[in-house]
Order: structure tokens, then sequence, then C-alpha cells
């Protein structure tokens, strides 16, 4: 009676929130059937986490990396939905050699592209995201409350919904990555309803769409959570199922020509020490990062504004878990030593997955898998799942043990979460920061489009930027934003080909041809997207202090001496900007 009156909680609603997990669903009928006033308490605490973590500034958003590539947000904006539905069919017959083996989730982002395209900003492309994580952490909830008790369960989704190691979760590109995430999440579902040749078929999309989340499933035997008949026979069939439909699809894709398939298919015993080292590296980096990087670096570049916010935000999720962890510490007494193990075996199940997660962070560019800062950072992105069930599963052990000490655990989870709440708002400002950096840029570039003419190539020498994160911003506009000048200004339309705008510098590559000099830019194209130079007929554009500049006089490429073309002046009118530019740049 004194911890009735102590927490003050209904105790219907007490009911409600500690049921045991298994007595949530019912397996009469053709669904399972939850609680909705429970699953709703949940929904309100994973909204709201993450709308502050990850979208609190979202109409500050812009386009980043590959977002201003073809597939992903400029051109869809022009297309009518035929066009639309021709370029998701061309996607399947080149799902290899283009489609880097992932016709689906291209498939998926051309859609998301198109819709969002045709909305008035930006800020509901962000939206679609929006809801994409929010239906993965729901699912993952559900998931979880099979075997953990509801505080526990809410802990997990939390974590995954602001995982800090991937700091490029938000960005427009990596919208159809996370619908991956929503397959296996369906997939693990099914499984624990042993649905199981189902939940095989839903898996493998994740193949097809983002191979890293079909890597947590190998553990899917541990992380189910309910008990098995044979358990070491089920696990063996489990395996074999498992790692034969990746052997198929990735010899399919090594067949078709794709390199970092035939990594693996062809070079596993020569990458096979990086593989194991990536996949103790990757998860001591996500458990460092969290629990001391990312809080660290959040108090030391946040404002004490969202500082305040995410103690406030923790503070009351504190008094959610404490009153809802109290009931749930008796569990184990009821469930005994079965209830322990099975509670350890899903904890086994969670570190197989976060750590299994990065058998393909062997290739240079993501290896070591220790990056936490822009696009890169998003090679932790298949941990997450392991990550958010294993920080669940030990809140629930700790709370069902140490019943005296239920409020520091209360209070130790809500600290940490609140710092990465607070880290979280510290991302979406850098995110802030480098599209009014980049639109800064556009904006100075567009003002000389008058002076533009048709074919003109613009050269952007980056060597002197003046912005706070060179590394987040040179990928951005020179290597992969080269066509996005057509899209933001109106040019005649008379011209067979707009100008186009590319990064260089003195050590760029360039070779001579006939009719001038090829420049090697993007250097992750290939020749026929390189431009060709000659005297006269290129602008040279250089950073001096924190002024655009245009440079006439002579320069030096790769060792070869060109002259670039000069301004007139006074300048000419620029072109008028177009719907995109407005919907891009809020004007």
């Amino acid at each position: 009676m004194g911890g009735n009156v102590r927490y003050n909680l209904k105790p219907d609603l007490r009911a409600e929130l500690h049921r045991k997990p298994s007595s949530l669903f019912s397996t009469n009928g053709r669904f399972w059937q939850l609680e909705y006033r429970e699953i709703g308490y949940a929904i309100f605490w994973i909204a709201l986490f993450l709308l502050i973590a990850n979208y609190l500034f979202a109409n500050h958003f812009g386009i980043y990396e590959d977002d201003y590539i073809w597939v992903m947000t400029l051109p869809p904006m022009h297309w009518n939905f035929l066009h639309a539905l021709g370029e998701i069919k061309s996607t399947w017959p080149n799902w290899v050699t283009y489609y880097q083996g992932r016709p689906l989730g291209f498939s998926l982002n051309i859609l998301m592209a198109f819709f969002s395209g045709k909305l008035p900003s930006l800020v509901w492309g962000y939206a679609v995201g929006y809801g994409i994580f929010l239906t993965n952490a729901i699912l993952l909830f559900v998931f979880a409350r099979r075997f953990m008790p509801w505080a526990g369960a809410l802990v997990a989704a939390l974590c995954y919904l602001i995982f800090p190691p991937d700091a490029s979760k938000v960005i427009l590109m990596h919208r159809h990555l996370h619908l991956s995430m929503t397959f296996l999440m369906v997939a693990l579902l099914l499984y624990q309803r042993d649905k199981l040749v189902w939940a095989y078929l839903v898996s493998a999309l994740c193949l097809i769409t983002y191979e890293a989340f079909y890597l947590p499933f190998v553990a899917a035997p541990l992380l189910a959570g309910v008990p098995m008949k044979k358990p070491v026979a089920k696990a063996a069939i489990h395996l074999l199922i498992f790692f034969v439909t990746a052997g198929v699809v990735l010899g399919l894709r090594s067949q078709g020509g794709d390199d970092r398939s035939a990594l693996l298919t062809g070079g596993i015993s020569a990458n096979l020490p990086k593989i194991l080292e990536a996949v103790i590296i990757g998860p001591w980096t996500c458990l460092r990062w969290s629990f001391f990087g990312a809080p660290l670096r959040g108090l030391n570049e946040g404002a004490w504004p969202a500082l305040v916010l995410a103690i406030l935000v923790g503070g009351a999720l504190f008094v959610v878990l404490r009153r809802a962890a109290v009931p749930a510490a008796g569990a184990l007494a009821e469930g005994g030593k079965s209830l322990f193990r099975r509670r350890l075996v899903v904890g086994l199940g969670a570190v197989i997955a976060m750590a299994f997660a990065y058998c393909l962070a062997f290739r240079d560019t993501y290896f070591p898998p220790v990056t936490v800062e822009g696009r890169l950072s998003g090679v932790h992105v298949g941990a997450a799942l392991g990550f958010s069930l294993l920080v669940g599963i030990v809140f629930t052990i700790l709370t069902e043990t140490l019943r005296k000490r239920t409020a520091i655990i209360c209070c130790l989870t809500t600290f940490y979460l609140a710092l990465w709440i607070n880290y979280g708002v510290t991302v979406q400002k850098h995110y802030m920061a480098d599209w009014a950096e980049q639109a800064d840029f556009w904006k100075r570039l567009i003002t000389l489009s008058g002076s533009f003419s048709e074919g003109d190539i613009i050269l952007i020498d980056f060597s002197n930027l003046p912005w706070r994160n060179r590394a987040d911003i040179e990928p951005s506009i020179g290597t992969k934003g080269f066509d996005a000048l057509s899209y933001f200004v109106a040019f005649p339309k008379s011209w067979g080909h707009d100008p186009r705008v590319f990064e260089v510098d003195a050590r760029t590559p360039a070779d001579v041809v006939p009719n001038g000099l090829k420049i090697h830019t993007p250097d992750w194209f290939g020749p026929d997207t390189w431009p060709v130079i000659s005297d006269g007929k290129f602008f040279y554009v250089k950073f001096y202090g924190n002024e655009l500049h245009v440079v006439d006089t002579p320069i030096v490429l790769s060792g070869h001496i060109v002259r670039p073309k000069h301004l007139v002046s006074p300048l000419p009118v620029p072109y008028a900007n177009t719907g995109i530019f407005r919907k891009v740049f809020h004007d």
C-alpha cells in the first residue's frame, strides 16, 4: 500500500503498463491484439523524443551530399507521375551496374523524392523521414515489449531514435536506408510469431534495399525472446538460411559487376582480418561515443536552451520510468531463473546483432568504422538495433535485480537520454549551419548567372573556404552538385546545355584532349561526366577571405596553364530563380 501511495499511480494504469509481456498478445485470430492505451503512452514519448533530438530544426535543413543527385531531390521536382514510374522501371534492369544492388531501395527513394518534391518546401521531405523513424521505433517497441516490461521496451525504442554514433540519420538521401530497418523489424516480428517463411522473405528485402539492416537478422533466434523447442537445431537452420540467402544475392551482384560484392565473394580470405577488426572496433566505437564522446561534445558545443529543454524532457521521463519500473521489479521474483536466462539470451543476441552489423565495414571508405560525423557516420546505422535492445535489456535486468536502486537506475538512464537529446540538437545545429553556408554560396554564384552562356563550365576552387566545417560542405557542392545550377536558375530553354559547376584544386588531375583540357572531377564519376575546358571558355571561382571572386588571370591545373573567362562590367542582370530554388531556399 505504501508503494501505491508513494508513486501515486492509478492501479488500472499500473496494470496496463506492467502486465506480463506475453499477456499483451492474443494468439487467437489472425493478428496480434495489443493494448492500444499502453502503446499510446509509448508513442507519445517516441514522437516527442524524435522531434526534439532529430527534427526540431527541420525547417532550416537543406540538401546534403547525394541529395543533389537526380534520384534524390532536385530532378523529381520536375517529373510527372509517369516519368517517376519510368525511372523506377529503369532501375531494375540496371540494379547491379548503376543502382548498387539495391533496386528496391532506389525505387522507394524515387517515389519519396517525387511525392515530397511536389510539396511546398523541403520540410515535407523531412516529415517523410520523421514518419519512417516513428514507424520503426513503434515496431521496435512492440517487438521488445514481448520480452521486456513497458519501461525497458520504451528505453530501447528511445535509444534507437537518438542513437548518437549515426549523425547522418536525417539526411534526405538516407530515408530509404531506414525503410530497410522497417523490413528488418517486420521480419523480426514475424519471426517472433513463428511465421518463419514470411520472416525470411521480408528479411531478404533488406538485401535489395540496404543490406546493412539484413545483418542483425543473424541473431533473430536470440532476439525473439520467446521459448523455442530444439533451440540448437532451430538456430542451425536459421544460420543456414541466413547465409544462403545472403550468398545468393551477393553472388548475383558480384556476377553483375558489383565490385563491393566481389570483395566478399572473391576476396573473403584477404578481407577476413579487416572484417574481424570491424566487428570489434565498431561496437566499441558505439559504446565509447555514446557514453563519453557524444555527451561531452553536446555539452561543449551546445547552447544552454537546448540543454535546459533536454533536462526538462529527461526529468519528466524519469518520473514516468521510476513509476513504471517499480512494479516491474517484482517480475524477476515471479519468473525466477528462467526469466533471468531469457533476459541474458536477448542481451547476447543484441551484442551479436550490434557486432555483426559491421561485417561490411571493411571497405576502405568505411574502415575502420570510427567515423561519428557527417555522411560516413552512417557506417553505424545497422548497429542501432542491437545497441538499443542491449540498453533496454540492461535497464530491465538492473531494475529487476536491484529493486532498492530503481530510482538511481532510472535517474542514470534518463540522464544519458537527456545528454543524447542535447547532442542531437547540436548535430541539428551543424546541419543548419552547413546548409546556411551552402545556400550563401549558391546565392552568391547565382548573382553572376547573367554572365553565364550556354554550356559554360564554372570551376570552384575550395582551397580557401571560409566555412566552419569544410569536410561537410566540400562534397556537397563541387562533387555532387554539378548539375544543381540548372535547377536553381531559369536559363533559356533554347540552350542545349546549361552551365555546370565543378570542384577543382591545383592537384586535380587533367588530360590534354583535342578540344582542350579534360578535368577529372568528380573523380567518382566516369570520363563521360568530366568537363572539358579551354582558354577563355570557363569561369574560375575562388574565395578570398569571406568574398567570392571570379579569377581572370591564368591558373595552373595539373601542371597546365589555362586562362579563365572574364566577367563583363557592369554585371548583366541575373537570370530568374526557379520554383525549385524557392522551395529549397525558402525564398
